[in-house]
């Protein structure tokens, strides 16, 4: 099963559909999620955020880095660090 997203613009992107696979554990889509957050910010992604928050959550990953992700308050740096651990861990336990 797989969810569409809004289309959305960026500064790097025209118009965009992102397709999120329902479990988030594909190296692939990640490696292009975090290409996506370098360019853009991880502001400009909160979608992709909010689903390796689902899928982290769901897999029982560090909770102190899901937190970290799933709330804008944080610092960017901050976030997209999370990101890039949470998404190494999903790859690692999708194995």
């Amino acid at each position: 099963m797989t969810t569409a997203l809004a289309p959305r613009r960026t500064a790097h992107h025209s118009e965009n559909v992102v397709t999120v696979p329902a479990v988030v554990t594909d190296g692939r889509t990640l490696a292009d999620w975090a290409a996506r957050i370098e360019a853009d910010g991880i502001a400009a992604h909160e979608d992709l955020a909010r689903s390796v928050v689902a899928a982290a959550s769901g897999r029982g990953l560090c909770p102190v880095l899901v937190d970290v992700l799933a709330d804008p308050r944080e610092p960017s740096v901050a976030r997209e660090r999370a990101f890039g651990r949470l998404a190494l861990s999903l790859v690692r336990t999708a194995a």
